[in-house]
């Protein structure tokens, strides 16, 4: 026979017995396929912030052509500094002032502070002041024995007493700690509208 033999006489019964016989685990499957997906979900959520926080925090840098700093390099500069001739020792200080310049981790550099402490005592004007230049812009931070040159010049009366003004001002800068402290960047107006605009 096609039906079973309580087919007609127990309609109900026959109805309850097929929702029985619906497997139970059919909603918990579901709900473990939800959670599954909730779970993925939110790894890939948490993975792409980690990935935005890392290249935030990755710095962009650039490649630069600089002079490397060499033995023989550092020897020619104290050869033209100690030199009888003005102008070489002024173009000297120049390549000194320069190689400070081009990379802010020289600043503490012992040979090219050296070199600074040299041209801090040098008869010609030109070559103290570039030397007094690169202590005030704090590409060179100096030494114990800079800031006892700073102190003679503070107290000599020679060149019209510029040189003590600008070894007062450099000893007042050299005598407050530089330190790096990270603040919120705030963004300008004119990117809200660039952006609006772009929108």
């Amino acid at each position: 026979p096609c039906y079973p033999s309580n087919y007609y006489t127990d309609k109900l019964n026959t109805n309850t017995n097929t929702n029985t016989n619906t497997p139970p685990t059919q909603t918990g499957d579901q709900n473990t396929q939800n959670n599954t997906s909730q779970t993925t979900q939110t790894n890939t959520t948490s993975e792409t912030k980690v990935q935005e926080t890392k290249k935030e925090d990755e710095q962009k840098t650039e490649k630069r052509k600089i002079v490397q700093l060499t033995d023989d390099y550092i020897k020619n500069l104290e050869n033209y500094l100690n030199s009888q001739e003005k102008e070489l020792r002024i173009t000297a200080a120049k390549e000194v002032y320069e190689r400070l310049s081009e990379d802010d981790s020289r600043k503490d550099d012992k040979a090219l502070t050296a070199l600074i402490n040299k041209m801090l005592q040098d008869p010609a004007g030109e070559v103290r002041v570039l030397a007094l230049a690169a202590l005030e812009e704090r590409i060179c931070t100096g030494d114990d024995y800079t800031v006892n040159l700073l102190t003679k010049m503070q107290s000599d009366s020679a060149n019209y007493g510029m040189d003590a003004e600008d070894a007062s001002k450099i000893l007042l800068k050299m005598s407050g700690k530089v330190v790096e402290k990270e603040f919120p960047v705030k963004e300008t107006k004119n990117n809200d509208k660039k952006e609006s605009d772009k929108a």
